[in-house]
């Protein structure tokens, strides 16, 4: 839980970092972070047996996003949708899960 706990923090300081200072590599850092924690995650969750999670609609806007950001980076229709996607129903999601980011124990 500590190592956890510490890697979040400093990941979230990262991309702070990234976006203030450099905000045209956050497309490189999302990539970067992205693929090894959904292989990570599908390796969790497939020895769960909880790998059918990975069908769920914010996998599809991830890998959406990625491929808005590499094969159609000037579709504004695409960018339109990502838009909505993510400042709508997974948004809500988050308030609707009561999903947070908790810095204590």
């Amino acid at each position: 839980d500590k190592l956890s706990f510490v890697c979040g923090v400093l990941t979230i300081m990262v991309i702070e970092a990234v976006l203030l200072l450099a905000p045209e590599k956050m497309g490189r850092l999302y990539t970067t972070l992205l693929i090894p924690l959904m292989v990570a995650r599908y390796v969790i969750y497939r020895a769960d047996l909880y790998h059918y999670f990975m069908y769920d609609f914010c996998y599809y806007a991830q890998v959406l996003m990625l491929i808005y950001m590499y094969k159609y980076p000037h579709n504004l229709e695409l960018g339109k949708a990502m838009f909505a996607i993510s400042n709508g129903p997974l948004c809500i999601a988050i308030v609707m899960w009561r999903n947070s980011l908790v810095f204590h124990s």
